[in-house]
Parts: C-alpha cells; structure tokens; sequence
C-alpha cells in the first residue's frame, strides 16, 4: 500500500514525505527498487514492440545485399565495400573493409556487421552489444557445412539477424534494469548529498539521511517529468518543429534537470521541516 501511495503521493504532498521519513531509508530504498523495477518492465514492453516490429520487417528492409562468407569467424563481402541503409532513425551496415567500426551518433537503433563482430543498438539497452562471431554462431547453433566457412546470401542473413534480434530482447530485461537502477541510484545519491548541505544549513538534524529518503520518493514524479518531456519531444519530431534546448548550452539541460529535481526535494524538505 505504501509503494502505491508513493506513486501519487510523491508528486504534491508533503505530509507523505514526512511520513516516508519517519519509515525510514530501508523503505525507502525498496519503494525504489520497486519503482525502478516497474519502470523497467514497461521500458520492456516498449522495447519488445519496437524493436521487436524492426527484428519483423528486416527482410523487407535488406533490400540487395552481397554474397557474404564467413570464415574462422571473419566477414568478408563480394564486391568488397561498405553497404549502409538508414531510415527514420534507424541504421544498418555491413561492412568488411574496416572503415565502418560503430554505428554513428544519431540513431536511435541500429545493426552492424564489421569484419569480426555484430554490433546491436536499441533505445532501451544499456549501450551498444557487440558480439564476435564466432560466439554468436556458438550461442545461436549455427554451423557450416564443412564447419568452417559459411556462406550467408539475403535470406540467411535475415534469418541470422532476426534470431540475434530476438536473442537480444530475451536477454534485455537484464541490461534495461541494470542500466535503470545504477544511473537513477547514482542520480539520487548525488541530490541527497546536495540536499543533506541545505538541511544541514537549516539546522535540521540527521540531515543526510533525511535528504537521501526525500530523494528517493522525489525521483518517481522526477521521472513521470522525463517521460513526459520524451513524449512531448517525440509529437513537435512528427509536426516537424525541431526544438532542441541542448544545443543552446550544454548548462541549460543540466539547470532543468536540477530544477525538477529542486521542485519535488522541496515538497519533501518542507513536509519535514513542517511542524505536525
């Protein structure tokens, strides 16, 4: 019951906050597991559906592809040159030659196959996955017909990239939450630090503890913000109104980002300074 109030209460009352203190940093610290557990089940899901519909419409999206063989676990294509396909965000390449080694900035997903390895990039994952061949091969039970060379055509290949497809959204759950609980719990330490500065100036006793539950519950409406900004972003991308704040100063992101976090630590400070 107490993890569901915290889903509302975190957002406007500050008695809640008083009440979260008095529960103690234990609590505190399960809400927010919970909460980043929840979070990223629904990352999940939307990972599955998008990823999952690009994983769908690959063979469709290959278009021609080279002849492509595979030996003692290194790409090789005929005629020898990079082959890129880009659209709406996403990018896929396959490239033996070595110039193409990552796939670039800008691109929200993304395969890429260089001379030794298969490099996967999702919105939800944790970073860039690259896996050398030969352990791809080993994990999905590919083998050759003389067990050494294997000679991939369009229709291989897409069958090879969808299996590696939905091999990376079993495996995402891991790298979503991961990925959601050491950033959001080194964000929260860093405002509890903040926040413990400003208590202690205040005269409040226990500051650092105090400061460190307050920002635990604060980044569950801290993050329905994010969500929302992401939304927002995402409709003014479909009208076609490019308004990117970053590219003004790199503060300015930074000033907003602490200015919510400022607003929901507040609400809690003043629940706790707030006499009964």
């Amino acid at each position: 019951m107490h993890f569901l109030k915290s889903l509302v209460l975190s957002i406007f009352s500050p008695a809640f906050y008083r009440e979260a203190v008095a529960k103690g940093g234990k609590t505190a610290f399960g809400v927010f597991t919970l909460f980043i557990v929840l979070v990223s089940a629904l990352s999940f899901a939307y990972f599955a559906l998008t990823f999952g519909q690009t994983v769908y419409n690959l063979p469709d999206e290959l278009g021609d592809i080279p002849a492509i063989t595979l030996e003692d676990g290194v790409l090789t294509t005929d005629p020898l040159k990079p082959y890129v396909l880009t659209d709406a965000g996403q990018y896929y390449a396959i490239d033996a030659t070595g110039s193409i080694t990552e796939i670039p900035q800008g691109y929200a997903t993304g395969i890429l196959l260089t001379r030794t390895s298969v490099v996967v990039r999702s919105e939800e994952a944790y970073g860039d996955q690259e896996i050398t061949y030969t352990d791809l091969l080993s994990q999905l039970s590919i083998e050759s017909a003389d067990g050494e060379t294997l000679y991939i055509d369009r229709e291989t290949v897409s069958n090879w990239l969808q299996r590696a497809g939905v091999g990376l959204i079993i495996v995402s759950p891991i790298f979503i939450f991961l990925g959601n609980f050491i950033g959001k719990l080194i964000t929260v330490l860093v405002i509890g630090l903040l926040g413990s500065l400003v208590l202690s100036l205040a005269g409040q006793a226990d500051a650092l503890r105090k400061s460190m539950i307050i920002s635990f519950y604060a980044l569950i409406p801290v993050t329905y913000l994010a969500f929302a900004g992401s939304v927002l972003g995402k409709g003014l991308s479909l009208l076609d109104i490019n308004f990117s704040i970053g590219t003004i100063c790199c503060l300015i992101p930074l000033f907003l980002s602490l200015l919510k976090w400022g607003l929901f630590w507040w609400i809690g400070a003043y629940g706790v300074w707030k006499k009964e």
